[in-house]
């Protein structure tokens, strides 16, 4: 395990980025430090076949304004529709092969990373695992997930994904 920080708060996908980027074993990982994941659920999954990843899914979050569950909702449907993901949950935790995840670039800084390498690892033929996962209630800090500097971000990098993953695709027929 690697602890990464910034001095200042970049937002998720910077701390993603980083995160993946300095990690140096076979599988990488981030887990939300608020609580509400726990990592023993990592352990059945230490040893992940190549060309797979695992993605963990919650079950419909009781804690969520409706609002937030629409939002959440209209994301899973631009992964599904536009980006071929067809995961239950895009923004929880995962488990890749580092080999896979940095055979491509990343074009994206948010949160829509997870989004931008779940597209192009389908796109690569990885097999995607999904496991149910418990979501405990926060022992930490509170969710921006829908506040409006967030909101602002994604609307603004929700085209960026597109054409990076339309991109992608281009570049793997051609």
């Amino acid at each position: 395990m690697r602890i990464i920080r910034h001095e200042k708060n970049l937002g998720i996908g910077e701390a993603l980025r980083d995160g993946y980027t300095a990690a140096r074993n076979e599988n990488v990982t981030a887990v939300p430090a608020d609580g509400q994941f726990d990592i023993q659920e990592l352990l059945p999954y230490l040893d992940i076949e190549p060309d797979s990843f695992v993605s963990f899914y919650r079950r419909e979050n009781a804690e969520y304004s409706s609002f937030r569950t629409a939002l959440s909702a209209v994301n899973k449907y631009i992964n599904w529709v536009f980006n071929g993901i067809e995961l239950k949950d895009v923004n929880w935790v995962k488990i890749y092969k580092r080999e896979a995840i940095t055979a491509f670039p990343w074009k994206l800084h948010s949160s829509h990373i997870e989004s931008e390498i779940c597209a192009k690892l389908l796109l690569t033929h990885n097999r995607v695992i999904q496991v149910l996962s418990y979501y405990h209630p926060r022992m930490a800090g509170t969710s921006k997930g829908a506040s409006l500097r967030i909101i602002g971000q994604a609307l603004r990098e929700t085209p960026k994904l597109l054409f990076a993953v339309h991109t992608f695709r281009k570049s793997m027929t051609a």
